[in-house]
């Protein structure tokens, strides 16, 4: 206050703040992340002489939301594990049977939020993700996952599909040679015609045109 006026620098947050002049009260409405950083207090004496001035470094941080979680069976009966949740400065930490869970393994990218489970584990998971400002947990219940995935049975039924068909096309290609061959065979041996052995009928075709 500069002779009982109130006299706000900073434009952007004009809109949305607030002094209580009572008791010296500075408040800020609607916050947001962009509102971060250090505010200035200056002090004036009656005359409007500067009597010293005053720092705050103000942070917005948002809360953490509700975690959700996904699993997803890799090779080998391993199970990846992620925890997802937004907010900032967000950390977890994770559990199993109530216990603090010592029997994993880093992902790949090594992000706190994702755990890569051994082989054989099982029962309550639950993971916990906090920041200064909230914290919240979830629970599953996982069951161990197969030696060997899911999509891996696919693949080897797939190249058993192939196999098949492949087997059966040469198996047929090479009877409906031999039948031709055997046909051919016949032909010239009948000097011409075809000998119908169902029927008992001797019947002339001519002869066959050459290639």
């Amino acid at each position: 206050m500069k002779k009982d006026k109130l006299v706000i620098r900073d434009t952007p947050i004009i809109d949305r703040v607030h002094f209580f002049i009572n008791n010296g009260t500075l408040r800020l409405n609607n916050t947001r992340s962009t509102d971060s950083g250090e505010y200035l207090q200056e002090t004036f004496n009656s005359a409007g002489v500067a009597q010293g001035s005053r720092g705050l470094q103000l942070f917005i941080k948002a809360p953490v939301s509700s975690p959700q979680l996904s699993s997803e069976c890799l090779s080998h009966g391993e199970m990846k594990v992620s925890c997802s949740s937004e907010g900032d400065g967000s950390q977890y930490s994770w559990t199993l049977n109530g216990k603090t869970l010592r029997d994993t393994k880093a992902s790949s990218d090594n992000e706190t939020n994702t755990i890569t489970l051994k082989k054989g584990l099982s029962g309550n998971l639950t993971c916990t993700v906090r920041n200064y400002i909230r914290s919240d947990s979830i629970s599953k219940r996982i069951s161990p996952c197969p030696g060997v995935s899911v999509f891996v049975y696919f693949q080897l039924a797939e190249v058993f599909i192939l196999l098949t068909v492949c087997l059966g096309s040469y198996c047929f290609y090479k009877k409906e040679t031999y039948h031709h061959k055997e046909v051919s065979r016949m032909y010239a041996v009948s000097g011409g015609s075809w000998w119908d052995s169902d029927e008992g009928v001797n019947v002339l075709r001519g002869a066959m045109e050459t290639n």
